[in-house]
C-alpha cells in the first residue's frame, strides 16, 4: 500500500480551498483595498497561521489514535473526498459576495496578525474541512516529523500563493467578486475544480 504523502495534491487542493470567496477573501480584500498590499499580506498571513494550527490538531489527533482510526481509514477517505465534493457543489451555488470597506483605524500590525488569526480559529468549518481533507493526502499515523513539517509548509506555501494572488489583484478580483455575473462564473469553475479533485482521490 502506497503510503506516501500526496504533496502536490495537497498543494493545489488546499490552494483552491483558500481561494474559495468566503469570509476570508473579503477581509483580504478589504483590507488590501483600504489600506494596501502589505497589509493585505499581514491579514492573509494571520488566517493561514490558524489554518496551520488546525492542521497541527488534525494531525496530532490523527497520530495519537492511529491505531484505533486503521480500520475506518477507507471510509474516512471516501468522507473527505464526498466532502470535498459537498464544498464544491456549495461552491457553485453561491453568488457575488460582500465586501466592505475597511474604515477602522490602521492597527499595528501584531494586532491585525493576532486579530484574524482569532479569526481563523473561531471558524469551525476549517477544522472539519481538515478533518475531512487531510486524509486524502497524508497516511494516517504512518508519517515522519519531516513529513509532518513539510505538510506544514505545503499547507503555508498553498495558502501564500492564494494569499498573495487575492491581494495582488485586489482591485480587480474585488469588482469581479462583487458582480452576481462573473462571481457566478468563477464560483462555478471554483466549485468544479473543487468537485474533480474530490472524485479523482477516490477513482
Amino acid at each position: 500500500m502506497d503510503v506516501s504523502v500526496n504533496y502536490w495534491g495537497l498543494l493545489l487542493a488546499t490552494t483552491f480551498f483558500v481561494l474559495t470567496p468566503g469570509l476570508g477573501v473579503a477581509l483580504i480584500l478589504s483590507r488590501t483595498v483600504a489600506d494596501g498590499f502589505g497589509r493585505g499580506l499581514i491579514v492573509g498571513l494571520g488566517l493561514i497561521l490558524g489554518d496551520l494550527a488546525y492542521v497541527g490538531a488534525v494531525l496530532l489527533a490523527f497520530t495519537e489514535f492511529a491505531s484505533a482510526l486503521v480500520p475506518y481509514l477507507f471510509y474516512i477517505r471516501i468522507f473527505g473526498a464526498l466532502y470535498l465534493v459537498y464544498l464544491g457543489i456549495r461552491q457553485m451555488g453561491k453568488g457575488a459576495i460582500s465586501i466592505t470597506q475597511d474604515t477602522t483605524p490602521i492597527r499595528p500590525i501584531w494586532q491585525d496578525l493576532i486579530l484574524h488569526l482569532g479569526i481563523s480559529l473561531t471558524n469551525p468549518k476549517v477544522m472539519v474541512f481538515y478533518i475531512g481533507f487531510l486524509p486524502l493526502f497524508v497516511p494516517v499515523g504512518q508519517v515522519s516529523y519531516m513529513e509532518i513539517a513539510l505538510v506544514f509548509l505545503t499547507v503555508f506555501v498553498a495558502g501564500f500563493i492564494a494569499l498573495v494572488m487575492i491581494a495582488g489583484g485586489a482591485v480587480k478580483i474585488r469588482s469581479l467578486l462583487v458582480n452576481d455575473k462573473t462571481a457566478h462564473i468563477i464560483n462555478k469553475c471554483i466549485g468544479a475544480l473543487m468537485c474533480l479533485v474530490g472524485i479523482l482521490l477516490v477513482v
